[in-house]
Parts: C-alpha cells; sequence; structure tokens
C-alpha cells in the first residue's frame, strides 16, 4: 500500500531513496542497498543494533537473465523481496517469479510467462523474449517494453551541452528544447523497436563520426564524397558534363508512366524496408525516383521529408551521420545503376520482360533502403 508492506496488519517495511526502513518488534531500523546500473540489489547493510557497527545482511549475485547465485553469502532471510531489477519475487508454490507488473518473468528460464503486450511494437524479437535477450544491457521497468536503464529520471530544466550545441529538457512538453532555436529532441525516440527514452547525454550528436545535420556541413560532406568519383570519371568537368548529360538524355525520353513507376516503386521499397511505416517514407527519395540518372538519387538519398515530419512541424531532415548517409548515397547509386542495366538488358522483351525487370529492381532498392538502419 503506496510501498509500505504489511503481513497480517504489521508493517514490515517501506521503502526510502537509499533502501528501505525495516520494522523489528515496533523497532525501525535502516537497510542501505548497493544497486548496479541495471537496478540490481547486490548487497544490503545496515547498522547492528548491539555492536552499532555496519553489517552486511544480505549479498545477491546473479547470472545474466536474473537466477540467483546459491550455495554461498548465505544470510538470514529478510523479509524485503526486492531485488532483480528492484522487482518483487514471489516465492509462493516455489514458482519463484518476479512480478512485473504487465506480467511475471522466470529468472530461471529467461522468459516472461505471459505475452508482450506491446508485441505488436516489436516485432523483430519473440514477445517472450526478456530485455531483448540482452539483459546485461537493457531492462523492461514495468513488463511491457524494454529499454535502456539509463536517462530514466532526467528532471525538468536539465541542461546538456555538447559540440552540436546546448539543449534544455522541458517535461511539460517532455521535449530537449535547443537553446539556439533550431532542432528541438523529443523526449523519446524508437531505435530498432526499442524505445530510447528522452536524455540528451545519450544522444550522440551525428558530429562525433561525421559532418552534423547542419546544411553547410551536408553541402560539405557531398562534396568530400562526390569530388573524387568525379576525378576517377575524368576529373570535375568531366563528371559534372556526364551528370548533366546523363539527366538530360533521362528527362527527354521519360515518360508520364516511367516517372509514376519510379515514384511507385520507391516508395513501396521504402515502406518494405522501414517496417511498413508509410509516415516515415521519404517524399524527396520517392519524387526524385521519377528522374533516372545519378544526380537525382544523390540528391533524393541526401535529404528527406516525410508526412512525419509534417506532421511535427519539422523542417527537411538530414542523415544522422556520415557513415548513415554514405550508405544511403551508396546504396542508391548501385540500386541506380543496377536498374538502368536491366533495362537496357530487357529492351524489347515486352511486358513480360518490364514486370521481371521492376521485380528484380525492387529487390535492390528495397535492400538499398534497408542498409542504412542498420548503421547506428
Amino acid at each position: 500500500m503506496g510501498g509500505f508492506q504489511y503481513k497480517d496488519n504489521v508493517l514490515q517495511f517501506f521503502p526510502t531513496a537509499e533502501g528501505y526502513v525495516k520494522n523489528d518488534s515496533g523497532v525501525l531500523s535502516y537497510v542501505f542497498q548497493y544497486k548496479d546500473h541495471l537496478g540490481n540489489v547486490r548487497v544490503s547493510y545496515a547498522k547492528n543494533p548491539v555492536t552499532q557497527v555496519l553489517e552486511i545482511i544480505e549479498e545477491n549475485n546473479y547470472y545474466p537473465f536474473g537466477l540467483k547465485h546459491n550455495g554461498y553469502n548465505d544470510y538470514l532471510p529478510i523479509t524485503n523481496k526486492y531485488n532483480y531489477n528492484g522487482k518483487e519475487l514471489q516465492d509462493e508454490l516455489g514458482l519463484n517469479f518476479y512480478d512485473y507488473g504487465a506480467r511475471n518473468y522466470d529468472p530461471a528460464i529467461g522468459r516472461w510467462m505471459n505475452i508482450d503486450p506491446l508485441a505488436e511494437k516489436s516485432r523483430r524479437f519473440n514477445p517472450y523474449t526478456y530485455a531483448l535477450n540482452n539483459p546485461v544491457y537493457f531492462i523492461d521497468p514495468d513488463g511491457m517494453r524494454a529499454e535502456p536503464p539509463i536517462g530514466l529520471d532526467v528532471k525538468n530544466g536539465t541542461v546538456h551541452t555538447d559540440n552540436s550545441g546546448s539543449w534544455k529538457y522541458n517535461s511539460a512538453t517532455t521535449t530537449w528544447e535547443d537553446q539556439n532555436g533550431k532542432n528541438n529532441i523529443g523526449n523519446t525516440i524508437e531505435l530498432d523497436n526499442v524505445n530510447i527514452k528522452g536524455y540528451k547525454n545519450n544522444y550522440v550528436s551525428s558530429g562525433e563520426y561525421g559532418p552534423s545535420k547542419d546544411s553547410k556541413d551536408v553541402a560539405m560532406a557531398v562534396g568530400i564524397v562526390t569530388l573524387p568519383v568525379l576525378a576517377v570519371t575524368g576529373g570535375l568537368t568531366g563528371g559534372a558534363a556526364y551528370l548533366y548529360s546523363e539527366g538530360i538524355s533521362a528527362v527527354s525520353s521519360m515518360t508520364i508512366a516511367d516517372g509514376a513507376t519510379g515514384i511507385v516503386a520507391n516508395a513501396t521499397s521504402q515502406y518494405i524496408a522501414n517496417g511498413g511505416k508509410v509516415g516515415d517514407i521519404n517524399i524527396i527519395e520517392a519524387g526524385s525516383s521519377a528522374i533516372p540518372g545519378i544526380g537525382p538519387v544523390i540528391f533524393g538519398e541526401t535529404f528527406s521529408y516525410s508526412a512525419n515530419n509534417f506532421i511535427k512541424n519539422e523542417g527537411i531532415q538530414a542523415p544522422d551521420s556520415f557513415a548513415k548517409w554514405s550508405a544511403q548515397v551508396g546504396g542508391g547509386i548501385i540500386s541506380n545503376r543496377f536498374g538502368k542495366a536491366t533495362d537496357n538488358y530487357l529492351v524489347g522483351e515486352g511486358i513480360g520482360g518490364k514486370v521481371i525487370g521492376e521485380y528484380f529492381k525492387g529487390i535492390i532498392e528495397t535492400g538499398s533502403n534497408a542498409a542504412p538502419n542498420l548503421i547506428k
């Protein structure tokens, strides 16, 4: 009841910030706890009422999935059973489950005993899997969804400053507000179906890996990558001329049907690659797919704007990191060249050849759209 634990109408203990207060026949005494980064209680200690010396009254050592070591470090049983992840051990009938709220967890097998109520949010993982099979890093605070254990107690007004700028946390809007009035960061972002609750200290600036999201830096990144490519194709002038002539030739020969096919094919491949999230489809990339050639590919892979960006009143976005941008552009160029070669090979093959060509082009394009998501 409100954290106060009773047995037969007698108060047993109640929690504090450092541990808990236990009741020994009406005598209240503090018990302090040492917890690891996952919130697991490793050591509990209290002052001996006779000697007035601190003594360890409980020590817990766990296997990765929470099963407690036995056979050593044994102490007298205590009434507080909130240990692994700070959850209560349900030892009735010898079941030894942990009660997480939404589900019960069995540390002996490292699996939940109930299906995940948010299973559709984590389609990559078995609905009975605990902590995404990585219990050393992730926790599951309420049995609903795994998340990193750090950054969950961020307070209103907390300021974080790094090389990319300065942000202040607004608990009313659950947003990290950019102190320079540029890009705010939402309280919760989703990475690989895992919710990472907003904590700017966990946010890694893309500038630490390469160019940041600033438009000037993106332009520099384009130059850094494309200039050597253009040099290899015959120097800057020759490379630019090639891109220009290819674009003019493509535009002059394309039809409305070809443009529509390119847009639909690209949007479909994005939809498949992002796990069926219509709102995340990059409208710029899909639109640029209407025009054949490398130039539109580079443009469409460098900038993005989706329905979700519109809903959140966000501007045009750039890749999170230099590595991701390189993967996007590289994959787009490979997909584009494969598509061009396929079209040339199947010239005159009729409707059947067109269908076959679009099928294999779609596979390559979906792969190129999915590849950047593998880069952290």
